[in-house]
C-alpha cells in the first residue's frame, strides 16, 4: 500500500539532480533531524576542541559573595551535580555566604523557545526544552513522588530547585494499586513554573519519577 500522505526525495549526491520527489516542496518542521544540521554546523564553526565554558564570578570579601554570577556558554550536558562542584569549589576558596545570584544567558539570545514551538504549546515532554546559554539537566526536571508512611497521609514531592516550583499538591498515599500521578504545568509568576498535582502513589513502593521539560532554564538555573 502507498501511503499519499507521505514526504519523499532522492537526489543524486554528485549531481544534485533529483531523481524522485513526493510531496517534496511542502515545508515542514524539521523536528529531531535538526540537531544533525546544528550538530554539523558547530563542529565546522566551533571546531572539535571548542569548549563550552560554564563559570562563576564574584568577589569575595571576609567570606562573602555579594553578587555572584553564573555565567553559561550552552553546555547541554551541565547538569545538577556539575554546579554542586562549583558550589563545592566556591567553599574550598573560603566562600561561606552569597547574597545573590545571578544567570548570565547573554551568551545566546533572548529566544528561549525553538521554532515552530507553537504547533504543540502543551506539550511537557523533556525533548522540547526551551533553549538558553545556561541550562540545568538539559532545561528539565525531575519530578519524584513517594508515598507517606502511613495510607491516607499526603504524598512527598521532591524538586530540585524546589523554589523555581510553585506546587499546589493532592496527592495522596494509597493502599495498593499503580501509581496515579496527574501533572499539569503553566508559567507562574516571578519566571517560575506553576506545578498542580493529583492523585496517588501506593504504599510500600519506593516512588515514582518523571523527567518533564521547564519553561525558563535561567531562572531555573538560578534556583537550582
Amino acid at each position: 500500500m502507498v501511503d499519499e500522505q507521505a514526504h519523499r526525495a532522492v537526489v543524486d549526491v554528485e549531481s544534485g539532480h533529483e531523481v524522485f520527489a513526493q510531496r517534496g516542496d511542502l515545508p515542514l518542521n524539521p523536528a529531531s533531524n535538526m540537531k544533525l544540521v546544528t550538530a554539523a554546523a558547530s563542529l565546522v564553526e566551533l571546531g572539535p576542541a571548542f569548549t563550552m565554558r560554564t563559570a562563576v564570578y564574584g568577589q569575595i570579601v571576609d567570606g562573602r559573595v555579594a553578587d555572584l554570577v553564573l555565567r553559561g556558554r550552552g553546555d547541554p550536558s551541565l547538569s545538577f551535580g556539575a554546579l554542586a562542584e562549583l558550589a563545592d569549589a566556591l567553599a574550598a576558596r573560603g566562600v561561606r555566604a552569597v547574597d545573590r545570584v545571578w544567570v548570565d544567558g547573554s551568551y545566546f539570545d533572548d529566544q528561549l523557545l525553538p521554532p515552530a514551538f507553537d504547533q504543540q504549546p502543551n506539550e511537557t515532554a523533556a525533548f522540547r526544552a526551551a533553549v538558553s546559554a545556561v541550562s540545568v539537566d538539559q532545561a528539565s526536571f525531575i519530578l519524584r513522588v513517594m508515598p507517606a508512611r502511613a495510607v491516607g497521609q499526603p504524598a512527598i514531592v521532591r524538586l530540585a530547585g524546589a523554589n523555581y516550583f510553585q506546587v499546589d499538591s493532592q496527592m495522596t498515599t494509597s493502599e495498593g494499586g499503580a501509581p496515579n500521578v496527574i501533572a499539569s504545568q503553566r508559567p507562574g509568576t516571578d519566571g517560575r513554573m506553576e506545578l498542580t498535582l493529583r492523585g496517588s502513589v501506593p504504599n510500600g513502593i519506593l516512588g515514582v519519577s518523571y523527567r518533564r521539560r521547564v519553561d525558563d532554564p535561567l531562572f531555573h538555573a538560578g534556583h537550582v
